[in-house]
């Protein structure tokens, strides 16, 4: 039997998620405009931390999908 994502781990994850993000994406900001880094790194760094802000805000739908094709299994 498998067991379902529970609605207060849900927002949980979808917390932790969203300020790994945030704090990566000052990090990228502190890194490229404070320390004056201009590597290539930086830029992945970005896209990386935008990505997971954006994954944050879909993570409740995410899970709800997922949910419901563990019940119809």
């Amino acid at each position: 039997m498998q067991k379902h994502i529970q609605p207060g781990t849900m927002k949980i994850l979808k917390y932790f998620i969203l300020t790994v993000g945030v704090l990566g994406l000052v990090a990228t900001l502190l890194n490229v405009f404070y320390f004056k880094d201009t590597s290539s790194s930086n830029f992945g760094s970005f896209i990386s931390c935008a990505y997971l802000i954006f994954i944050s805000f879909r993570f409740e739908k995410m899970i709800t999908w997922l949910n419901s094709k563990l019940k119809r299994a």
